[in-house]
C-alpha cells in the first residue's frame, strides 16, 4: 500500500463493496484531520492533541484505510487486503492492530 495515491490494491482493482475503481476515488489529502488527530501522508505521522504517536506501520496503514474510506464500514477480507496483503492474519494479529489504534 501507498501513500498518498490511490487507497489499496483491492479497492484500486473495485474489489470492494463500495464501488469506488482509482479513476473515481477523489486524491487523497496531503493530512487528514479527525477529532483530535491529524494523519500526514507525507512523512506517515500521526499527531493526537498536537503530540506525535507513533504506531506501527501496520497499525498506521489499518487506521489510514479506516479514516479515508469513511463512513463506509470495510470488510473483514478487504482490511486483511488492503493492510495484509497476500499474508495469513490470524483474527487476534487484527484485533491487536485495532487495540493499538484505540490506545494510540
Amino acid at each position: 500500500m501507498t501513500w498518498p495515491g490511490a487507497p489499496c490494491p483491492a479497492i484500486r482493482a473495485g474489489r470492494h463493496t463500495a464501488g469506488y475503481t482509482e479513476r473515481h476515488s477523489p486524491p487523497l489529502p496531503v493530512a487528514i484531520r479527525f477529532l483530535d488527530c491529524v494523519i500526514g501522508a507525507d512523512a506517515r505521522t500521526l499527531l493526537r492533541g498536537g503530540v506525535p504517536v507513533h504506531p506501527t506501520p501496520k497499525a498506521f496503514e489499518l487506521l489510514r484505510l479506516l479514516v479515508t474510506e469513511r463512513p463506509r464500514a470495510i470488510p473483514k477480507a478487504e482490511i486483511l487486503e488492503c493492510v495484509w496483503p497476500g499474508t495469513f492474519v490470524t483474527d487476534a494479529s487484527l484485533a491487536r492492530t485495532i487495540h493499538e489504534i484505540r490506545v494510540a
